[in-house]
């Protein structure tokens, strides 16, 4: 049964419903996708219940983690002989690779992508002997769809000011604004209803050890590493995949806190530090949905 029509999708290099972008060999509207079941599901939830014991009923977890989303994709090919028509099949077969990951986008009123990998065999029905249809099924293993277009933002730190320094200080240290650097911060807009993991942010020094947390103010939650940046530094935090590098080299043992997700609207993120206006942040998120 159809679940789309008219969207133009896109799976790695594949282009589908795009009369400007149709491979060679084809008939009027002969190349497309009209099935993208599961692109609607929210995902499957793990649902863990625990027995309460002695009477009856269960008690369930704190936190029920989305599993992965399977997602049914099938279109039609009709092209101008039977030579070509098995031409246009191998271009998909290939076009489905195994084992790669691969970008699925629907170019909807907002446009967003899922991550996906084949995990059953691309199946071809033949309708003529010029025209057949094709199905498989791929599975995202992060459930959520991402706009396609990024939110982003800089800035420069946000704390105290540089310079004179009062004895003896008492630790841990913790940096408010004030003065300097008070109004530094990024907003990034998540526009799903869904939080969103797919959030970059690279920090630039100079940025002293132990002296400096990175802030998402909407939630209160605190990311650091227990390094400092010189000027010519750069360190990238990769909060979907939970990696940080320091100009290109792991540092992620050395966190303290935890990586955040960016919550549906509103996202305020600041970086607390000596002020010193040579350092600062850039951030890039997508929004998401379930």
């Amino acid at each position: 049964m159809p679940t789309i029509f008219n969207d133009k999708i896109t799976v790695g290099d594949l282009v589908f419903n795009d009369l400007a972008q149709y491979p060679v060999g084809i008939v009027g509207r002969g190349w497309g996708v009209d099935v993208l079941d599961g692109w609607r599901k929210t995902p499957a939830l793990d649902a863990p219940y625990t027995e309460i014991g002695l009477v009856d009923g269960e008690i369930p977890g704190e936190f029920f983690a989305a599993r992965g989303k399977f997602l049914n994709v099938g279109g039609w090919v009709h092209a101008i002989d039977p030579a070509t028509a098995d031409t246009l099949w191998d271009l998909i077969v290939l076009g489905f690779r195994r084992n790669e990951e691969l970008v699925l986008t629907r170019y909807e009123s907002i446009p967003k992508f899922m991550r996906v990998r084949r995990v059953t065999e691309v199946d071809r029905i033949d309708t003529s002997p010029e025209s057949f249809r094709w199905a498989t099924t791929v599975k995202a293993g992060d459930p959520f769809k991402y706009a396609l277009t990024p939110v982003t933002g800089s800035a420069g730190v946000a704390g105290q000011s540089s310079g004179g320094r009062s004895y003896p200080r008492t630790y841990p240290l913790t940096y408010t604004t004030i003065t300097s650097g008070e109004s530094n911060s990024v907003v990034l807009i998540n526009a799903g209803q869904a939080d969103s993991s797919r959030l970059i942010v690279a920090l630039n020094g100079p940025l002293n050890k132990g002296g400096w947390r990175l802030v998402n103010e909407t939630t209160n939650e605190t990311i650091k590493f227990d390094i400092g940046l010189l000027s010519t530094d750069v360190l990238e935090i990769d909060f979907h995949n939970e990696v940080a590098l320091l100009n290109g080299a792991p540092v992620t043992v050395t966190i303290i806190g935890d990586f955040f997700r960016l919550v549906p609207g509103v996202n305020v993120l600041k970086v607390y530090a000596d002020f010193d206006p040579s350092a600062g942040f850039d951030a890039t998120g997508y929004s998401a949905w379930e």
